[in-house]
């Protein structure tokens, strides 16, 4: 996604909104909200093909109009081309995309980039947060090497994010913090764990649902149900 960023950055949209969600099957049906967010910007749509083919068209009507009303950029891991031939994509959407390409390799492609990227994130995530930047090394950086990393830089970003504050979300690694705490049922280890990192992206994002919802790629019902569970309200997050 941070292609995404540059091309918005570098182009004449630049002091418009830069508005980027990660289609689902079930926020597809909120296109038309992510349109109006991005009105004299860029939306950036990853996975365009859980869009319903009349979406689809409807976006490439505004993208054929004169004055566009903003600029649209698909994000996919799969091959648009074949995409476009398993009829995943309307062939007016796949020639707005085919206009302009660009191939970025993954993570995976390229694992020298994973420690130098997430020391650069993390030190950037500590100084807008004021805090000292926490040391990385043994079997955290064998964590930090092993991940995929599916979603790539962005979530690469987003879990040094998490580690700034002490909430570290690698499936290879342990919670530090939680190795600390007396034992107590799996359930509320659980639910405390959840609780910690939803607290964590309303403070880094500062209550802002939107992008709250998609720093964790939950639904935003989803999201909201656990809020209410945790007694967590997004007024006490903005400053």
């Amino acid at each position: 996604m941070t292609g995404a960023r540059y091309l918005h950055q570098l182009g004449r949209n630049a002091k418009g909104p830069f508005v980027r969600y990660e289609l689902t099957p079930e926020n597809a049906g909120q296109l038309e909200t992510f349109i109006d967010q991005a009105q004299g910007g860029t939306l950036v749509l990853s996975h365009p093909e859980y869009l319903t083919r009349e979406q689809q068209h409807h976006l490439a009507r505004l993208q054929s109009l004169e004055h566009r009303p903003f600029r649209l950029v698909g994000v996919g891991s799969a091959s648009l081309v074949e995409q476009a031939a398993a009829n995943q994509i309307a062939a007016e959407l796949y020639y707005c995309f085919a206009m302009t390409q660009i191939a970025c390799q993954s993570l995976s492609q390229r694992p020298d980039d994973i420690e130098p990227l997430f020391r650069h994130y993390l030190r950037k995530a500590c100084l807008r947060l004021n805090h000292p930047v926490p040391e990385i090394a043994g079997e955290l950086l064998k964590g930090i090497m092993r991940r995929a990393w599916p979603s790539n830089v962005r979530e690469l970003a987003n879990a040094a994010e998490l580690f700034a504050v002490g909430v570290l979300p690698l499936a290879e690694t342990v919670n530090p913090q939680l190795l600390l705490q007396e034992p107590s049922p799996l359930d509320r280890r659980v639910e405390e764990y959840e609780r910690q990192i939803i607290t964590e992206a309303l403070n880094i994002h500062q209550g802002r649902i939107n992008e709250v919802a998609e720093y964790l790629q939950i639904p935003r019902k989803k999201l909201y149900l656990r809020m209410k569970k945790y007694g967590l309200s997004k007024e006490h997050y903005k400053f």
